[in-house]
């Protein structure tokens, strides 16, 4: 599913991938809705999100990060992988520029396990990137706009500019 809610994969494929790819994931990292349909649980609470993280860990993912972001009132995820379970807490950011969030969520956590980080290391790193991307958006054309990627070296010139 998209952030907007439109489903992307037919039937025959979303069965694939319960069935067959995230038996074989590392980390699965799916959204509120996309969760609720890969578990059968409605994820209402904090406590559904759980329930939810839980039955994919039964379906074999090594680990889960069960994102927050279009709960209200905050966006916080959900990381369990079995020995640990952790919130990942972050405010909700009024914002448009959320084109891309997930993707890039999943890309700085790529980069973290690549830089040698650990994988929960690299999920908590990515997550204040994706805040802070989110945060510093600009608007471009209409509707939703990109997270702002270079946001880290765009203030880091501001400063050296001063």
């Amino acid at each position: 599913f998209t952030s907007t809610g439109t489903r992307l994969l037919t039937d025959d494929a979303f069965e694939a991938l319960r069935d067959e790819l995230v038996p074989l994931a590392v980390l699965i990292t799916p959204n509120l809705r996309e969760a609720a349909a890969l578990s059968g649980i409605e994820i209402e609470t904090s406590d559904d999100m759980l329930r939810a993280a839980d039955v994919l860990l039964g379906r074999g993912a090594k680990a889960v990060l069960l994102k927050g972001g279009h709960r209200i009132g905050d966006a916080d995820d959900l990381y369990l992988d079995g020995e640990r379970q952790e919130w990942l807490r972050a405010e909700h950011i009024e914002s448009t520029c959320t084109h891309g969030t997930g993707c890039s969520l999943s890309a700085a956590t790529a980069a973290g396990l690549a830089l040698g980080m650990s994988l929960f290391e690299a999920v908590q790193n990515a997550k204040v990137f994706i805040t802070e991307a989110i945060r510093h958006g600009y608007v471009i054309g209409q509707g939703h706009s990109p997270v702002n990627h270079f946001y880290m070296h765009e203030h880091a010139r501001e400063r050296s500019v001063r």
